[in-house]
């Protein structure tokens, strides 16, 4: 949860250029505004000469959950938000594209919004109309009066979880009339990843993301843009959604990837532009010919890819990423910020598929229920759909396979229907076919699409709740239930540690700095007593100063980590040097030592 300041108490402190006592003020917070922004902060106040009362509650450069926007002054009341922007010099169509921003996410709290920027060199404020959607100017004495309103208000001091992403993360397909009404806005890295492609001279574009990194919508809105001025065609991997129906009577070009057209030259005549989505899936063979009539032709080649992501085992084998990359000028960029994802989701997804994973949070949308052969499952499903749930099924073969049978229940979906979708609330059917081996959840019996990519598929698309049905599988059922109870008892693990002399800045910065651990407690003083502590995961990390210790204990700490690539990229950019790699069958980690020269091993879990 993120502090709560007074904006003058803040000034005040910051003004004793004391690190320090501003470090030990601030808490767990990183550093809250720039340097120009107190400049900027302090002009606000003495120009409107507010007083203490009116400036308490604030959050300083609050970041907006699952998207990083940040927003420079905020308060939030029952009813109400006051957002303040802070500008040395801007000119007044960004001020008015920033305000713009900010409405579209503080609307979704279903609050009476107010947004003024602050423009120093001017001495002038700009106040958003939500009617024109325009910037106007107003007079000191209106933003005083309405800044002394709000501190009559009782401010909420934890607002993370209002904002949910299914209220303004959008898909294409979902969201398709939001979509073709521009309705929604691309994060900071989105918009540069569209500027260097569009940009870009070579003939392809590679965008590879896991679920939930915002790949699709990426490549639709720069497909949306160049579809103004050139001769575009999309080919999506998968079987076509409605919303891509819709998107085809709006005039767009769009295919499923199919044999049948593939092969046909004439279909590429006249195109300036293909975009290939989940070209993960493509056939190799079909993949190849149309990346050789595009190069032959002179046409420029977009596409999303996740070599993960396979739906067929075969898929696997496909390197369609290996063969993107071999061909000479391309712009490549991997996305690694799950900004659709809902986190909570992300973790429970890793902690049933491998039970070594420990849950980072506590799985409070998350539900499971156990049904017996004689349970009357369909009348279930439909019961839940009554309440706004979509089941969604595995995808039927040919072959006789156990969970065939739960298909009927929604023959309008199934896995590869879905790809590219999203759902608020998911329903999964786990039947006698699913099973642990070793920790590893996987499927054991015949089959032709693999089961456990399958639910891999299905529960990636929830944006919400996920609800778990287990059919006639008690040991399954035992374990999955085990995962929800251990969430519910998270940060039950505690590292304790104690030194002669503490550093609390250097551990500060190696741990929550460059590691990225989250700080929960900074006591820089007194001298003996001094003690600060980090959280990763459910582990709980703590060193202690006590002067009656003669010497500090080198030892090894063993941290269960969930992102072990990025942390490796942190500590590869602050070029410090690992003791240790090492990637087996089922983990993975590195080590390294901390400022105290303990031995430092982060542990993933694959």
């Amino acid at each position: 949860m993120r502090k709560l300041y007074n904006l003058k108490e803040f000034l005040n402190i910051y003004s004793t250029e004391d690190i320090g006592l501003i470090n030990t003020y601030i808490e767990s917070d990183n550093r809250p505004l720039k340097e120009n922004e107190v400049e900027d902060l302090k002009s606000l106040i003495n120009l409107l000469k507010l007083n203490y009362k009116s400036c308490e509650g604030f959050f300083l450069s609050y970041e907006v959950p699952h998207i990083g926007h940040e927003i420079d002054l905020l308060k939030v009341t029952n009813n109400a938000i006051l957002n303040i922007e802070l500008k040395s010099r801007s000119e007044l169509a960004k001020i008015n594209k920033q305000q713009k921003y900010n409405y579209f996410y503080l609307n979704t709290l279903n609050k009476n919004v107010d947004i003024i920027t602050y423009n120093r060199h001017e001495e002038k404020f700009y106040k958003y109309c939500q009617e024109s959607e325009k910037s106007l100017e107003i007079n000191i004495d209106k933003v005083r009066d309405k800044i002394f309103e709000y501190g009559n208000k009782e401010f909420i001091s934890d607002i993370d979880y209002l904002f949910k992403p299914s209220n303004f993360l959008i898909s294409p397909f979902n969201d398709t009339d939001k979509f073709l009404e521009d309705k929604y806005y691309l994060t900071a890295q989105q918009e540069k990843i569209k500027k260097d492609i569009i940009n870009h001279n070579g003939t392809i574009a590679i965008i590879e993301g896991r679920p939930g990194t915002g790949k699709s919508l990426l490549l639709y809105d720069i497909a949306k843009k160049l579809k103004k001025e050139f001769n575009i065609l999309i080919i999506h991997c998968a079987l076509l959604n409605e919303g891509h129906e819709l998107m085809i009577n709006k005039n767009w070009n769009i295919k499923s990837a199919h044999k049948n057209w593939v092969y046909n030259e004439e279909n590429y005549e006249g195109k300036n532009y293909i975009f290939i989505d989940e070209s993960h899936r493509f056939y190799p063979n079909q993949f190849e010919y149309v990346i050789e009539t595009a190069l032959k032709k002179d046409i420029k080649i977009i596409t999303t890819i996740d070599p993960l992501q396979y739906l067929r085992d075969n898929e696997n084998d496909f390197e369609n990423l290996q063969r993107l990359k071999s061909h000479s000028n391309i712009y490549y960029k991997k996305i690694d910020n799950k900004i659709r994802s809902n986190p909570e989701i992300s973790s429970f997804v890793k902690s049933i598929i491998n039970l070594r994973n420990i849950p980072e949070y506590k799985f409070e949308n998350i539900s499971i229920e156990y049904l017996s052969k004689e349970d009357d499952w369909e009348s279930y499903l439909l019961n839940l759909r009554d309440r706004g749930w979509t089941y969604l099924p595995y995808t039927k073969s040919r072959d006789n396979i156990s969970y065939h049978k739960y298909c009927s229940a929604n023959t309008h979906l199934n896995t590869h229907r879905i790809i590219g979708q999203e759902f608020n609330k998911v329903i999964v059917i786990l039947d006698e076919g699913f099973k642990y081996v070793d920790g590893y959840l996987g499927y054991y019996g015949d089959y032709y699409y693999n089961p456990r990519q399958m639910l891999f598929q299905n529960l990636t698309r929830a944006r919400e709740k996920i609800k778990i049905i287990i059919i006639n599988n008690t040991d399954l059922y035992k374990k999955i239930k085990q995962v929800l109870t251990k969430s519910s008892n998270k940060n039950e693990l505690s590292l304790k540690f104690f030194i002669p002399e503490l550093n609390n800045d250097k551990l500060k910065s190696f741990y929550s700095d460059i590691l990225g651990f989250k700080l929960i407690s900074n006591q820089k003083q007194p001298p003996g007593k001094r003690k600060i502590s980090f959280q990763i995961g459910e582990t709980n990390l703590g060193f202690y100063e006590k002067e009656d210790i003669s010497k500090n204990n080198k030892c090894e700490i063993n941290i269960v980590v969930s992102n072990l690539k990025d942390l490796k990229k942190r500590i590869s950019n602050e070029n410090m040097v690992l003791i240790n790699e090492e990637e087996g069958k089922k983990n993975k980690f590195v080590t390294l030592n901390d400022p105290l020269n303990n031995y430092l091993k982060l542990i993933e879990y694959i």
